[in-house]
């Protein structure tokens, strides 16, 4: 009777032994097929400063909130079709040259986090350098201006703060002029032999008076006369991307408009510094200073 006792004590440590280590095998493959279960790809493959990453993620059927997080920047996608989902991130014309890493996570219909991380490699880019000689007075600020400047900077610098997580803009983006390119994006520029902050976006040739259209569909969410870019509009896309029109001799928007791919925005001028009519045209992604032709790059 002890016996047979041995046996069946025996027998049943070897069946719950073998009923863990089946579930520890299967718990496992659950967490390797949750690994797969965003399928991540970005191009360019290798990004260079001031560009933007277009990246795209397949997730299986029951994926929901799909997130993602870079440069400690909280992204979100929209949809292209079933399953498949875009993001837009935007590397700085001073970001380091190095590896970034990029979190996506979504939710399977369990209610599981399912999270993925991938390494983008920023390449440094090769800008011009630009040596401009100005009056005195538009180089070296007086006190009052300087405050006038600081103020005003703030002002701005709120705006790539205030993400929004709806997306406005639909398929590609358009010049706002025809013009050639004036001055190209990152320039180091050097007045007077003293360095000053690279040029951040594109000068386009434009005549005076000249119609300038809005990049894409979006939200006004600027417009004023300031010292450096003169009469300006800024125009908030969603989802952290903004573009800029500088030195304008009228505007014909007012904030908080929503405004279509096409839209006049205003007439080309040279108010602010400049010394003649242009359209500067900039773009924030994420706060990200990026080049406008990226912009147009993407499909």
């Amino acid at each position: 009777m002890e016996k047979t006792r041995s046996k069946i004590h025996f027998w049943l440590c070897w069946f719950l032994s073998l009923s863990l280590s089946i579930l520890f095998l299967l718990g496992d493959a659950i967490a390797k097929g949750g690994e797969d279960f965003l399928e991540v790809n970005w191009f360019p493959g290798e990004v260079h400063q001031g560009e933007i990453c277009v990246v795209d993620v397949s997730a299986s059927t029951g994926a929901s909130l799909l997130t993602g997080e870079f440069q400690e920047k909280v992204l979100s996608f929209y949809k292209i079709k079933k399953g498949e989902f875009r993001t837009l991130l935007g590397l700085d014309l001073d970001a380091s040259p190095r590896t970034y890493e990029l979190t996506i996570s979504a939710r399977d219909r369990g209610g599981n986090v399912i999270e993925s991380r991938h390494h983008i490699r920023v390449l440094e880019k090769d800008f011009e350098v630009q040596r401009l000689t100005l009056p005195k007075k538009m180089v070296v600020l007086d006190k009052k201006t300087g405050v006038r400047v600081g103020r005003e900077s703030r002002k701005v610098n709120k705006i790539w703060k205030k993400e929004r997580g709806e997306r406005f803009w639909n398929g590609e983006f358009i010049r706002p002029v025809n013009g050639k390119m004036l001055s190209p994006f990152g320039v180091r520029r050097i007045l007077n032999n003293l360095p000053r902050s690279p040029h951040s976006g594109i000068d386009l040739r434009a005549k005076m008076g000249e119609e300038i259209l809005c990049s894409n569909t979006g939200i006004v969410v600027l417009v004023d006369d300031l010292y450096f870019s003169g009469k300006s509009v800024i125009v908030d896309h969603g989802q952290g991307l903004y573009t800029m029109y500088f030195h304008l001799s009228r505007s014909n928007v007012k904030e908080g408009q929503h405004v279509e791919k096409g839209r006049v925005l205003g007439l080309v001028g040279y108010s602010g510094r400049s010394t003649g009519p242009h359209l500067h045209w900039g773009v924030r992604l994420h706060g990200a200073r990026v080049d406008p032709f990226s912009l147009l790059r993407l499909k």
